[in-house]
């Protein structure tokens, strides 16, 4: 709507005004493979009583038409999909968060989980790490993994996949 001064009037839903001036809480997760990220965002979605969207349920949700937008119209996490920079980029507020760890301990984890050998797993977390670069920066113009890119990074190693989630859930909770 044009007032007489020429100036633009937006009239916005009640939803978009909640999200605007981030009066709910999307958080999205990026991370090193192996760091537990994807644990992490479970145990947050869990503790904070919120929806958990990964890789599959954001496919899934797409081959319906539905868009990442759509996936965000209440509180939830997020993980990967560069779900940080998409949302921004639409004015949606969201707390991005970048989980890393140690590459020594991420092979050690993968190669725990999945019961491989540790050359199978620094393989494996190599390649995995280099197709989320590859991924991340090709769709955002950006640099995955770079702190300035996230609002807050941690280090999963340095307390423990429950208690990072802990930790940044508490976080999350002091900022609503």
């Amino acid at each position: 709507m044009e007032t007489p001064d020429g100036s633009m009037i937006c009239i916005i839903n009640r939803q978009d005004k909640i999200r605007k001036e981030g009066l709910f809480m999307i958080i999205c997760i990026g991370r090193e493979f192996g760091s537990g990220g994807h644990e992490i965002g479970k145990c947050l979605s869990e503790g904070l009583g919120i929806p958990f969207y990964d890789h599959e349920l954001v496919e899934k949700a797409m081959e319906r038409s539905e868009m990442t937008l759509e996936l965000a119209k209440d509180d939830c996490v997020f993980v990967g999909r560069c779900a940080d920079f998409v949302l921004k980029q639409q004015g949606v507020r969201c707390v991005s968060l970048f989980i890393t760890a140690p590459f020594e301990d991420r092979v050690k984890r993968k190669a725990e989980l999945l019961d491989m050998k540790e050359k199978q797993a620094v393989s494996l977390v190599r390649k995995m790490d280099k197709q989320r670069k590859a991924y991340y920066d090709y769709y955002t113009g950006g640099s995955w993994g770079r702190p300035h890119n996230y609002d807050f990074c941690i280090n999963s190693s340095s307390l423990g996949i429950k208690e990072t989630a802990d930790t940044i859930e508490t976080l999350i909770k002091s900022r609503k």
